[in-house]
Parts: structure tokens; C-alpha cells; sequence
């Protein structure tokens, strides 16, 4: 887990311009691996909820503009941190970004468990709508590199971004 942070931390001080940047972000960043910490500590580190890993980065904007909705899906601790992370980031991004950054946006966020075959997988998409237009970013900045990486690393699977004019949409697909 420190080697976690430290990445986390690393990468942060090198996409980040000032120290008060860098606070915030990473503060921000170690604020999310605690709720998912915290969530598993309930659980007994056994297991954790999706809808449980998903609702607390998205409440904070009102149920009007979030819309979240799947299955009880229940995912193994190094599975939950690494979504928990993946979905703060999204958060993170929708707020200053996309969606979320204008009073019209909205984000709707569900999941689905589909059989493959050797057992099954998760697909979780996320849906903005209602914020400014979206185009492929020049640069790869540190919270998309983040998505890539804990869906690939932390959950065994993949993530598909696309930058739609009328807003992002994210689909992560990894094993259950």
C-alpha cells in the first residue's frame, strides 16, 4: 500500500505546477483510498459493494444530476481499492472538466455482469451528459493515466474512454 501512495504521489508532483496544487490533488486522491479503506474495514475485508464503492464520490452533486444503477455486484479488496480510485478520478475530472462542472451536467453510472468464457466479467460504464463539449485531450495527463492503469493493473481489465462532443464516456470491462 506505501508503494501506492508513493506512485500516487510521485505522479501527482509531476503533473502538478505548484505546491498548493499538489496538496490538493494528492490530499484529494488519499481522501478516496481511505473511503474504499474504510468500506472494507466494515465489510472485514471480505468483499465491498460497487454501488457502495461508486455512491459517495458522486453524492456530494445531488440525485437530480447522478444517476446510479447495476446489480449487487460485490468485488474483492484489491479490486475495490482500484475502482474506488478509478472512479474518484472520473469524479474528479466530471467536476472540473466535464459534466459536473456546469449546472445542466449530468452523470449516469451502471454496471452489469455478463458471462464469459472462463466465468464472468464486469462492464461499469460511465455517461456524461449536459457539460461542455469533449475532445481527445493533446496530452495524457496523470488522472487518465491513473484510469488506464488501475483498470489494466488493479483490476484485470481494460478501459475505454471516448471523448463524444456531447460528453465522456468511460467503460470499464474486467473479471468478477
Amino acid at each position: 500500500m506505501l508503494m501506492v501512495v508513493m506512485g500516487v504521489a510521485e505522479q501527482t508532483y509531476r503533473t502538478t505546477e505548484d505546491a498548493q496544487g499538489f496538496k490538493d490533488r494528492f490530499l484529494d486522491r488519499l481522501h478516496a483510498m481511505a473511503r474504499s479503506y474504510e468500506l472494507l474495514s466494515r465489510e472485514h475485508w471480505v468483499e465491498a459493494s460497487v454501488a457502495e464503492l461508486v455512491r459517495p464520490h458522486l453524492e456530494p452533486f445531488g440525485p437530480e444530476r447522478v444517476k446510479i444503477h447495476g446489480p449487487d455486484v460485490r468485488l474483492k479488496p484489491k479490486q475495490a481499492l482500484s475502482l474506488g480510485m478509478v472512479v474518484h478520478e472520473l469524479a474528479t475530472n466530471a467536476n472540473k472538466y466535464g459534466a459536473l462542472s456546469t449546472p445542466e451536467g449530468r452523470v449516469e453510472v451502471g454496471w452489469q455482469v455478463r458471462p464469459t468464457a472462463s466465468g464472468q466479467e464486469i462492464e461499469l460504464r460511465w455517461v456524461e451528459r449536459g457539460g461542455p463539449p469533449t475532445s481527445e485531450p493533446a496530452a495524457r495527463g496523470f488522472g487518465l493515466t491513473l484510469i488506464e492503469r488501475e483498470t489494466s493493473h488493479g483490476l484485470g481489465g481494460r478501459a475505454t474512454l471516448a471523448f463524444d462532443p456531447a460528453g465522456l464516456e468511460a467503460t470499464l470491462t474486467f473479471p468478477k
